[in-house]
């Protein structure tokens, strides 16, 4: 996922494997999940936030300018792969069970 208002690369994958660049890629540094979790999608939203989905309804919120990393569980519980970013604090995240809209406070 690119955040291109903070020149922000950012990875996810197995084991709650994060990384981020600020060199497009040519050196890296591990960022620190608060949880232990496959990430299946992510997208960047506003103001450069990074959005990460996974199982059990989990949504981690990477501020842009901060790189601080939020755990945001979703009622329900659902296994997510996508997440679109809508514009004020609004997304579609998809997966198991279909599309589901959620606000970000």
């Amino acid at each position: 996922v690119y955040d291109q208002l903070n020149n922000a690369l950012r990875v996810f994958g197995l084991g709650s494997a994060l990384y981020q660049s600020h060199d497009k890629g040519v050196s890296w540094e591990a960022m620190q999940s608060p949880v232990q979790a496959t990430f299946a999608g992510g997208t960047t939203g506003e103001q450069g936030r990074t959005l990460l989905v996974g199982p059990g309804g989990m949504l981690l919120v990477i501020d842009g300018a901060s790189g601080n990393i939020r755990a945001l569980p979703q009622p329900g519980r659902r296994n997510y792969s996508k997440a679109l970013a809508l514009g004020a604090g609004e997304l579609v995240l998809v997966g198991r069970g279909g599309p589901h809209r959620v606000r970000l406070e």
